[in-house]
């Protein structure tokens, strides 16, 4: 068997398009093409090349050997390949390379997704209120799977629009908010356990929680106050904001 046939039913029989075969030997298409039709005979070192990207050996190549199992069908069509004119040829691979981009692109593009607790509730209106430790499951994005991520669901309209109510927010642990940032913020005189979702603006002494409704007015405190501060890094809405 002809060198570049062997090639050309190697490189089908594992699925690839003369463009894959290509990147993976880093050579060029139209070196791959020549090769298969047999307007060029490659060199040892390209030979080399193209064993790799097909991982087989020198000595399967040129013995036949290397094979994927395929049906009788499939030997009919590489039968019905390799009894093609040149031209012809050219014309089957371009179809075939057409048909792999064509099924490339109607692949969904998935993303990684991790189902992690909504740990509680904070307010984003008044009056505050405790958080919820009955807590649910949502799909996040896998960045924020970590321990330094955590979730707390938004009740009120005080953040409207950025934050709905019922929305989830990727609140880290670990980050301050610079001011001008939205935070959850826990103060000493809510309780224990009472949280609000505000912009939080720090000044000399005081800080100043901000809503996005302007129908709530500014809530101020002293820094000593503020218990905790932690910034929010991300909203997983709940709703299309059309739907509001």
């Amino acid at each position: 068997m002809l060198i570049g046939r062997q090639i050309a039913r190697l490189r089908l029989e594992r699925g690839m398009t003369q463009k894959d075969l290509a990147k993976a030997a880093n050579l060029g298409q139209s070196t791959i093409s020549c090769i298969e039709s047999g307007d060029r005979d490659p060199t040892l070192s390209t030979i080399e090349q193209l064993c790799n990207a097909l991982s087989i050996s020198l000595a399967e190549l040129f013995s036949g050997e290397a094979t994927i199992p395929y049906t009788g069908e499939d030997s009919e069509v590489f039968k019905r390949l390799f009894a093609l004119s040149h031209e012809q040829k050219l014309l089957v691979f371009e179809l075939i390379d057409e048909f792999y981009r064509s099924n490339e692109k109607k692949k969904p593009k998935t993303k990684k997704e991790y189902v992690k607790a909504v740990l509680g509730n904070a307010a984003a209106g008044v009056p505050l209120i405790n958080p919820s430790y009955d807590s649910d499951y949502i799909s996040v994005p896998a960045k924020y799977a970590g321990n330094n991520y955590i979730l707390i669901r938004a009740q009120g309209d005080s953040m409207d629009p950025s934050i709905l109510d019922n929305d989830i927010v990727v609140v880290h642990r670990d980050q301050v908010p610079y001011s001008g940032e939205v935070a959850l913020v826990l103060v000493k005189s809510m309780g224990e356990d009472e949280y609000t979702i505000k912009r939080y603006y720090e000044n000399d002494d005081t800080v100043e929680l901000v809503s996005e409704n302007f129908h709530y007015p500014p809530l101020i405190y002293k820094k000593c106050d503020i218990v905790s501060a932690r910034k929010v890094v991300d909203v997983i809405h709940s709703r299309s904001k059309q739907d509001k």
